[in-house]
């Protein structure tokens, strides 16, 4: 079963066997009627209590608790606009341009640029050879894709990253280095015609308060930059799922009035340097005090509930993984995501992965909390398996 446990034997053994009950008379009709019409309503009675149990479980989505009342109650104020479905297309996905299915997206970003702690374009590394993201950015195959998004009406993102703590403090905190970053994005944002602009900085760590107001700054100025581009210029900043509980780059309430669109980064909650096997996006299972099942020590729902506090729902663009992790494990534990497990000589392996199931319980959340929409990690990651589309060009009947 799911959770490892052998349901108990309830077959009873030869000294257990219960023999028919031997009686010395026959009731009467009129009596027998009356005891079949009591079983009748006790078996009604069962069966409402059922329908009520089943109908209950079938009605209460996994949501966030911001929106949890009002469903419950009948009143949910969840909107029916329409989602953004953003799918994120990094570079070294390149080689399955042509089988990616992107009729469905709203918005299309390539993933990624990279820049240099001077604030320029990184496109040589250190190898002395072209950097992969600067190279693909201009290869046939990605200027093809991105002129197929166009087609289709979607909107063209630019995601510039930075990766090191080094590295985005000597961009954020030497003010020619950040004008020098912004003119560069702004070049390339130009010269390929995208729509908008996604800013991933990953700060691993907590940095300086100083720090965490220069990027407000950073960002504020590269979205003047591109309104002047663009009047219609949005600006995305990527943040982690932890962002509301932790000190982390992205100080939620000086970034919120300027930042257009954040996408919460919902995994790697487990990954495959982590010390226990886990699901890589659970959107339950924290735990809690009445808990005595193995659970995690937080979930998608809990961060969620804290973002919304700060950022307005709408805003919110909620990432979903289109990817799993294999771990070599005997742990086992209960969760909303879908595993497997199996034995691979005297080993026992391990894999969380999404389907399609997992994603439309996330869907079905940004619905009921009113987020902006979902964000896809990665394009390409899908192919060949089509089935991770379903719940997402549904939905609108979701």
């Amino acid at each position: 079963t799911f959770n490892g446990h052998k349901p108990s034997s309830t077959t009873p053994n030869s000294s257990q066997r219960l023999l028919p009950r031997q009686t010395t008379c026959q009731p009467q009709p009129q009596k027998m009627l009356s005891q079949i019409r009591a079983i009748l309503f006790v078996l009604g009675l069962s069966l409402i209590t059922i329908t009520i149990y089943v109908v209950w479980q079938n009605t209460l989505p996994l949501i966030s608790p911001i929106a949890l009342i009002d469903v419950i109650t009948g009143h949910s104020t969840a909107s029916k606009s329409p989602k953004i479905i953003y799918g994120f297309f990094p570079y070294w996905n390149s080689k399955y341009a042509n089988e990616l299915n992107i009729n469905f997206l709203t918005h299309l970003a390539y993933f990624a640029i990279d820049l240099n702690p001077d604030g320029t374009i990184n496109k040589i590394n250190v190898k002395k050879e072209q950097e992969p993201g600067w190279n693909k950015i201009n290869s046939n195959a990605v200027e093809k894709l991105l002129y197929q998004s166009k087609l289709l009406g979607q909107k063209t993102i630019l995601t510039v990253t930075a990766m090191d703590p080094e590295l985005i403090e000597s961009i954020l905190e030497n003010p020619s280095n950040s004008r020098t970053a912004i003119n560069s994005i702004m070049e390339i944002y130009k010269n390929k015609n995208f729509d908008d602009i996604n800013v991933d900085f990953e700060y691993v760590g907590k940095p300086e308060t100083t720090t965490r107001s220069n990027f407000i700054t950073f960002i504020r100025n590269l979205k003047n930059a591109c309104r002047t581009q663009n009047k219609n210029c949005q600006i995305d900043v990527d943040i982690f799922a932890d962002t509301a509980t932790k000190d982390r780059l992205w100080d939620l309430v000086g970034l919120s009035p300027v930042v257009d669109r954040f996408i919460v980064m919902a995994y790697d909650y487990s990954r495959k340097s982590s010390s226990q096997a886990g699901p890589v996006a659970p959107l339950t299972g924290k735990c809690n005090h009445q808990q005595s099942l193995p659970c995690l020590d937080q979930d998608i729902i809990s961060h969620l509930s804290q973002i919304t506090k700060i950022v307005p729902p709408e805003k919110i663009i909620l990432g979903i993984p289109f990817y799993g992790y294999e771990w070599q494990t005997a742990w086992s534990q209960t969760t909303l995501s879908p595993y497997l497990v199996f034995e691979k000589g005297e080993e026992t392996h391990q894999i969380y992965f999404e389907n399609s199931e997992s994603l439309k319980q996330k869907i079905k959340l940004v619905k009921s909390a009113n987020l902006g929409g979902v964000a896809i990690w990665a394009l390409g990651y899908e192919v060949p398996f089509g089935e991770l589309w379903e719940p997402i060009k549904n939905i609108s009947t979701l």
